[in-house]
């Protein structure tokens, strides 16, 4: 009865069989580098390593503060020897207003680790993590 349930709200929601999105997952909360409570030192950069072994999507939704924030939330996966980053096929978003939500998704190619970067471009200010949190589709 409970899953009939389910699916019923699910396909209210929009989503078909599969496709649960954002509502049927659990999130990884970054408590590394990227902590809450982090402060990325006006133009610092701080960055996780996260591993994605298996899924084929990532979202990264997060919410920094600062006092004129002008920063970068960035999704860089690494090659084959787990150090290097790719150049190409990364995923960004502009941290342009305190308190904001922002989310940055991105599809896999098979990679086991990304690095999840956050920077701060301004110059000026610095930028405090509220929250990192991370899905695997």
């Amino acid at each position: 009865m409970a899953d009939t349930k389910r699916a019923d709200f699910l396909e209210h929601r929009g989503f078909e069989n599969n496709q649960t999105e954002i509502v049927d997952r659990i999130p990884t909360r970054l408590n590394e580098d990227l902590a809450a409570t982090t402060v990325i030192a006006a133009s610092g950069t701080a960055t996780e390593k996260v591993r994605v072994k298996g899924a084929s999507k990532i979202r990264v939704r997060a919410k920094l503060t600062g006092t004129t924030p002008n920063g970068t939330l960035s999704i860089l996966p690494l090659l084959a020897d787990e150090a290097t980053e790719a150049a190409t096929g990364t995923g960004t978003g502009a941290i342009s207003a305190s308190g904001t939500e922002i989310m940055v998704d991105l599809d896999l190619k098979g990679e086991k680790e990304v690095n999840i970067t956050v920077s701060e471009d301004g110059g000026a200010n610095a930028l405090t993590v509220s929250y990192i949190d991370v899905y695997l589709f």
